[in-house]
């Protein structure tokens, strides 16, 4: 076997670690593919990097792809206290320099539209463009104090039926296949409240 095909071969496949945030919980990531700027995927609220999955061998025939598991999510640590945006950030930011990457482009699904731009702001000499995804953000709509208050009270009282209602009402459109409907909800439903509820919190909302 040659040296250019295991070089190649080592540049296809999907190679696992982890490295420690700054207030020291595991993350967990993925990386495939050579090439700069390195692509960074962050998941949304209560699911995990495996969600990037269709996209990753796409972008990674050209370009270095990462994806990771924020805390609490997927097989990264739950040993947090404050699940604030910011301290998201500092998780993406700690597998980017685990990586050693100079230039990236981050990629921000849902609630991690805002958890990029955090992360740029803790390392503004290394993120060379921002891409949010379905990022839930109407500039004409306000919502309230007590909205909020009212949403996240729901949450605390019955977690797994207000989630299952949120995730069917606002994630999908209708020709969305029944059984992606279904494993989605799965996994938000199944997320622990202890954590779901209190990331929620945190998460700005429209003003």
């Amino acid at each position: 076997m040659s040296l250019l095909f295991l070089l190649l071969a080592m540049s296809t496949t999907a190679q696992t670690g982890a490295t420690k945030s700054a207030d020291g919980v595991p993350i967990h990531y993925e990386t495939q593919g050579q090439g700069q700027p390195a692509l960074v995927f962050v998941h949304g609220w209560a699911i995990d990097r495996r969600y990037w999955d269709a996209q990753v061998p796409v972008f990674a025939r050209t370009r270095q792809v990462v994806t990771l598991d924020l805390a609490g999510h997927g097989q990264s640590g739950r040993g947090r206290q404050d699940w604030s945006v910011a301290a998201f950030g500092q998780d993406v930011r700690a597998v980017v320099e685990a990586l050693s990457l100079e230039k990236v482009v981050l990629v921000g699904h849902s609630m991690s539209g805002n958890v990029i731009l955090e992360a740029a702001k803790a390392m503004p000499a290394r993120v060379v463009g921002l891409i949010p995804v379905d990022t839930l953000l109407d500039v004409d709509e306000v919502t309230s104090d007590a909205e909020v208050k009212g949403a996240i009270a729901a949450f605390r009282a019955d977690y797994k039926a207000t989630a299952s209602g949120f995730m069917r009402k606002y994630m999908f459109t209708p020709t969305t296949p029944p059984e992606l409907v279904e494993a989605v909800v799965k996994d938000a439903t199944s997320f622990p409240p202890e954590i779901g509820v209190p990331v929620l919190e945190q998460i700005p909302a429209p003003s």
